[in-house]
């Protein structure tokens, strides 16, 4: 880990950054998993918790560079599809960090 690195974490903590860490925790306990008909796999997270960019911040720490996704947000539940990879590459990739 770089100083590119430190400084990334630090932006990602901001002044609460220990209240965004379990906020986040919290929220993807929360989770639910789908693997849809054409692959790939969507994450189905609470919106109340978090924020949409307080969420694609750490969604952008947690998996490889990689990986693209689309964040939508509809009635309260934002919704994280991952066409790359599977439900169990994905739960993964989220809980190895936050076990």
């Amino acid at each position: 880990m770089g100083p590119q690195a430190n400084s990334r974490d630090n932006a990602l903590a901001g002044p609460h950054g220990m209240a965004k860490t379990a906020r986040f925790s919290s929220v993807m306990r929360q989770a639910s998993f789908h693997e849809p008909d054409e692959g790939g796999c969507v994450v189905y997270l609470p919106s109340r918790a978090v924020s949409g960019r307080d969420l694609k911040q750490r969604l952008d720490k947690l998996l490889p560079k990689t990986v693209e996704y689309s964040l939508h947000l509809r009635r309260d539940i934002y919704s994280v599809r991952i066409p790359q990879y599977k439900e169990d590459q994905v739960r993964e990739y989220i809980y190895a960090t936050h076990a």
